[in-house]
Order: structure tokens, then C-alpha cells, then sequence
């Protein structure tokens, strides 16, 4: 069962999915697992497949596009991790006032850079009790740059200045496909696949300064204010975001109770077939046990 909800984030219109058991009795509160999906994603790709996996085990699970993806308002494309926080909070204070919600038992789960976003939001909102995330990063410009040399790295920064300089100087923003900025065989796999399924939400361009925004995004820096349960899931052939990373995390979390599940896949494998078999197990057993 699929309910269509909308709510609003900093005067956004966003919208979501509500997922619920089959044999949901109205009576009834569940407790909930919002999803966080990753960079450029939209509510219906991938995500569903974590969701349906989420409710055959009786939980309830939102899923949402964040302002400026999918069906959701703001200016598209645009991706300021700061304010995906902020559309996350605001989920979780829309969704908790749905009857079929226990607000007192709700589970953040998020994938790639909705995973860096639920690191942080779980850091400064004491209504998410426990977490999961997966193939994610703690520093955004460490796991970008992991295989550039000091030369190209300088290189690198240079372009990303000149482009910020350009779009405060003379209000020009240089806009890339996404297949420009996600550029490894993996993501191009990814895109060959899922484009025909998924155009619209595939062909948006992103501000190439979104770079810097992710390179600035280092939730590691919040570790020592999340408290909770923090399961870290990282997949050893991730050519997207660093399996590096995934141990970074779970090395640098002072939460007491905390796992890191390291699997043999890709970025894009752990949503499909046995992969998402595992993981999901995985996930909904931390979710059995903290929420």
C-alpha cells in the first residue's frame, strides 16, 4: 500500500511515499524508516526496492524527493547538502504526524550522499533513534580526490574557485549533465540502464559548484554528537564513493553501539538481487533491535 503525501520545507512543496504493510490495521502505529536518497536521485529510483523490503517486515517506510528533484519544488538541480538537511527534518516532522506513524520509534536510513546527510541529521535531531547507512562517505573532499595526484588536486580546486567566482561575479552558473559529473564505468553502466526507465530525472543538469558544496560536506565532523545506534554498510567494489570510507566512518563514530558490514558489490549492485537480499536483512535486523 502506497499513500502520495505532500509538506512543505522552507516554503517548498516536496512530496513523498508512504508505504505500508498489506495487512496494516488502522488501529495501528508502526514504527517508521525514512529513506534519504542519494545525489541526484529521485523517490522512485532505486529506493522502492529497500522500502517494499522494509514493510514486508511490518514497518512503514517514507520515502521523498528533495526540493529541486522529482516531483518535488525548488530550482532544479540544485544540490546544497545544508538544505537537503533541512528537507530531511522537516520529513520527519510532517510524517510523524501521520496516524499510522509511532513517533517514537522512527529509523533513518540513507544511501550515498543521503547517507552523509542522515550521518548529520542524526547528529543534531534526537527524534531518529537509530540508522543505516550505506555506501556513503564522512568526508567530502577526502573521497573525492582519493586517486588525484597534488598537481591535480590543485587543479582541481582552481576550477571549482573560478566557477564560484563566475557565478557571484557575473550570475552565470555553469550547468553539467549528470554523466559529466558521475563519470566512472559504474555510474555509466548505471546510466545506460536506468536512463530509458528514468529520463527526466536522469537528463538534469547539476551547477558544477555542487562539487565544492559536496567537498565541503564532511559529516565526520559531527561524529561526537550522534548518539544512537549507526550501522555503516560499504561495498568493497564502490567505484562512487570510496570503500575507504565506510571504515573511516565507523572508525571515527564514538556512539557506543555501532557495526560496520562490509559486502563484496558496487554502488550500484547493492540495490539489486542478493545484495539488496543481504543488506536489507542486515538493516532490518539493527532496526529490530534499536527501534
Amino acid at each position: 500500500m502506497i499513500k502520495e503525501l505532500e509538506f512543505y520545507s522552507d516554503g517548498y512543496k516536496l512530496k513523498g511515499n508512504l508505504y505500508l504493510p498489506e495487512d496494516y490495521n488502522e488501529e495501528e502505529t508502526l514504527p517508521l524508516i525514512i529513506l534519504c536518497h542519494g545525489f541526484a536521485g529521485v523517490k522512485e529510483l532505486l529506493l522502492p526496492n529497500y522500502a517494499l523490503k522494509f514493510i514486508e517486515k511490518g514497518y512503514a517506510a517514507f520515502t521523498f524527493d528533495y526540493r529541486g528533484f522529482g516531483d518535488s519544488e525548488g530550482p532544479l538541480g540544485q544540490i546544497i547538502p545544508e538544505e537537503q538537511v533541512r528537507d530531511i527534518r522537516n520529513a520527519i516532522t510532517f510524517i510523524s504526524s501521520q496516524t499510522e506513524i509511532n513517533c517514537q520509534k522512527i529509523g533513518l536510513w540513507g544511501t550515498s550522499l543521503g547517507g552523509a546527510n542522515a550521518l548529520i541529521t542524526s547528529a543534531v535531531d534526537d527524534r531518529v533513534k537509530a540508522l543505516s547507512v550505506q555506501i556513503t562517505f564522512g568526508d567530502g573532499e577526502r573521497n573525492n580526490t582519493y586517486n588525484l595526484s597534488e598537481e591535480d588536486k590543485d587543479k582541481r580546486k582552481a576550477a571549482l574557485n573560478k566557477s564560484l567566482l563566475t557565478a557571484t561575479v557575473k550570475n552565470k552558473v555553469m550547468k553539467l549533465p549528470l554523466k559529466k559529473i558521475l563519470s566512472d564505468p559504474q555510474s555509466k553502466k548505471f546510466f545506460e540502464e536506468y536512463s530509458p526507465l528514468f529520463p527526466e530525472a536522469l537528463k538534469t543538469k547539476i551547477p558544477f559548484i555542487t562539487t565544492k558544496h559536496i567537498d565541503e560536506w564532511k559529516p565526520e565532523n559531527y561524529f561526537d554528537r550522534i548518539k544512537i545506534p549507526v550501522l555503516v554498510v560499504g561495498a568493497t567494489n564502490d567505484m562512487v564513493n570510496s570503500p575507504k570510507e565506510s571504515q573511516e566512518i565507523f572508525n571515527k563514530l564514538s556512539t557506543e553501539k555501532k557495526k560496520l558490514l562490509m559486502i563484496h558489490s558496487t554502488h550500484y549492485d547493492i540495490y539489486i538481487d542478493k545484495d539488496l537480499d543481504m543488506v536489507s536483512c542486515e538493516q532490518l535486523k539493527w532496526y529490530e533491535e534499536n527501534l
